[in-house]
């Protein structure tokens, strides 16, 4: 009985498999296949970053600034803190928002400067707080569209060391109020508003030219559902978004920490030293560790 002939492949290769149920075809083809059924059309969309911001004047997209000089020379007129921020999901039936700020001197003790609220302090009414967004603003979006009310809850003075204080707040739309936010946008929370009060002359309170530094330690986006509510706790930038200088204080490593006392920013706070041509870039950075 003669033998089946067997067909020799081509010279320089092996025989090539194919595809179960498809008829042999050429490699380059059934590597194309193959790569189509591997890789993805495109490639997944990355979220938009989510987080706190803080700025003196404006919101950071209309041109807020990061430090605040004041020459300490006049009793009148006042400073804006603008508190923002950036989500980086869809967050329907929003209802309000739980703020926490905090205060670091570049000092052993807080000034009497930054002494607000609590009876005895030296510019007991200095502090105050609005919803109100600017008019000029393009960049910035208000969440609550003016329907909100609030107030600051607490400054707690050495709350967690002596050259530190803690603004609690809250804001809130009414029920049939209630508000969605989207990816991208950097909405407007509040402002904190700083009097220039008891600056100079008779009865002024001392430290308005120390070094502080003021950090957006924590949002809370509340809903009806309290396992909806979200929180914020990371610069909207991944880097420094969200702390401010006052009169060139630079916030110094700041990071969280989870102790007895909870979960808090630590961080230093003092004037960066300018660089000069004999210093090295090395101790610069340092200061940044």
């Amino acid at each position: 009985m003669p033998r089946a002939r067997r067909t020799r492949p081509a010279e320089g290769r092996p025989d090539a498999p194919t595809l179960p149920g498809l008829p042999a075809v050429h490699r380059t083809l059934r590597l194309a296949l193959a790569l189509a059924f591997l890789s993805p059309a495109c490639p997944p969309a990355r979220a938009a970053p989510g987080g706190v911001i803080l700025r003196w004047s404006h919101c950071r997209a209309d041109g807020g600034t990061q430090n605040r000089s004041f020459a300490c020379n006049t009793n009148l007129g006042s400073e804006r803190l603008v508190c923002s921020w950036q989500t980086d999901a869809t967050i329907a039936n929003v209802s309000g928002s739980e703020v926490t700020v905090d205060v670091r001197a570049d000092a052993s003790a807080l000034p009497l400067w930054w002494q607000f609220k609590n009876t005895g302090t030296c510019r007991l009414t200095a502090l105050g707080m609005n919803l109100t967004a600017d008019d000029s603003w393009t960049g910035c979006v208000d969440q609550w569209s003016g329907l909100a009310s609030g107030g600051i809850g607490a400054y707690s003075i050495g709350l967690l060391a002596p050259n530190m204080a803690r603004i609690r707040a809250v804001a809130a739309v009414p029920q049939s109020a209630l508000f969605t936010v989207e990816p991208g946008i950097e909405y407007f929370v509040c402002n904190f508003t700083v009097s220039h009060v008891k600056t100079m002359g008779s009865g002024a309170c001392g430290g308005c030219t120390t070094p502080v530094c003021l950090l957006f330690a924590k949002l809370v986006v509340t809903t009806p559902v309290a396992a909806n509510n979200r929180v914020f706790n990371t610069p909207a930038d991944g880097a420094s978004s969200h702390w401010v200088g006052w009169q060139g204080g630079v916030a110094q490593n700041p990071r969280i920490v989870c102790d007895a006392d909870g979960c808090n920013y630590h961080f230093g706070c003092w004037v960066a030293p300018v660089s000069t041509r004999g210093s090295g870039w090395g101790a610069v950075k340092a200061l940044f560790r």
